[in-house]
């Protein structure tokens, strides 16, 4: 959405095509290519392009190492949430610097992202409270494995009191939010102490107020923020690092213990349409798109 609306800060060279994933099976290669790829099920995901896009097509084009070798009990559908996962297990391990935490508020929990993230922390263990904007994300939340689920159009001091009641306690260790905008220092309120508000996306804009102020308010606990985002790991030099964070996702869903929530699939000549679904937030899950 962000691409089509101009708003992206990695925008491919215009005319461009969007979209950062696509799955299925190579069809040929260069001559300096190994054969034995024609016939894989791989995955291209623009994160290992050089530039973003290029994936809302029936055929692609890319340098043969940017390839991702999907093992055979992972179909070509299935494949391409995967980077959601690759995101969420960064947020997990990555943004919090290695220190998993013990409970966790995802945002959006009934999108692709926040799906993936509710069910890579229930596969670690961490308690999870989920935060929708309607009782069909919200259930979806429960069904992956959150504890609870809370309404995100109640009143900010209301959500932020029904996130506390549900983890219990002070608090939860991580709050992660995709939105950003206006309401975000208020989110500072939902931690424990020594908690990590991780802000990955933003979809309503810039932080609203002064964050540092909102933070050095709440100094008795020692709160921080940070920004986190996959293109940290441009470069040939954190190539390694960031295909890394797919390993174990890919071991989980070829094993069956993770199964992304891909509810709705459109034919790619619909792409208008399934994008006037994202714009209407009535959706659960990600959206797929078929060739």
């Amino acid at each position: 959405v962000m691409m089509r609306t101009g708003k992206y800060k990695w925008m491919p060279p215009l005319p461009g095509v969007i979209g950062n994933e696509l799955a299925g099976v190579v069809e040929d290669v260069g001559a300096e290519v190994d054969r034995g790829w024609i016939g894989r099920e791989v995955l291209v995901s623009a994160r290992e392009l050089t530039t973003r896009g290029g994936c809302y097509a029936e055929a692609i084009t890319v340098p043969a190492e940017s390839l991702i070798e999907i093992p055979d009990t992972i179909d070509s559908l299935s494949a391409i949430a995967l980077p959601n996962y690759q995101l969420a297990w960064g947020l997990l391990h990555e943004a919090t610097r290695g220190k998993l935490p013990r409970s966790v508020y995802v945002n959006g929990a009934g999108g692709g992202v926040g799906s993936a993230l509710i069910d890579l922390a229930t596969q670690l263990g961490v308690r999870v409270i989920a935060g929708a904007g309607n009782e069909e994300k919200r259930r979806l939340a429960r069904a992956r494995g959150a504890e609870a689920a809370v309404d995100t159009g109640m009143p900010m001091k209301e959500l932020v009191q029904a996130v506390r009641d549900g983890i219990g306690g002070d608090g939860a260790d991580v709050v992660f939010d995709h939105l950003c905008g206006s309401g975000l220092a208020q989110h500072l309120d939902m931690l424990a102490p020594f908690g990590l508000l991780v802000s990955y996306n933003a979809l309503k804009g810039p932080a609203g107020g002064d964050l540092f102020a909102s933070l050095r308010a709440s100094a008795a606990r020692a709160l921080s923020v940070t920004a986190f985002n996959m293109h940290a790991y441009n470069g040939a030099d954190n190539r390694a690092q960031r295909r890394g964070l797919l390993h174990q996702p890919i071991e989980w869903m070829a094993s069956g213990r993770i199964r992304p929530a891909i509810t709705r699939t459109f034919p790619l000549a619909q792409a208008a349409s399934a994008h006037a679904v994202l714009d209407s937030a009535d959706f659960t899950g990600k959206l797929a798109l078929i060739p």
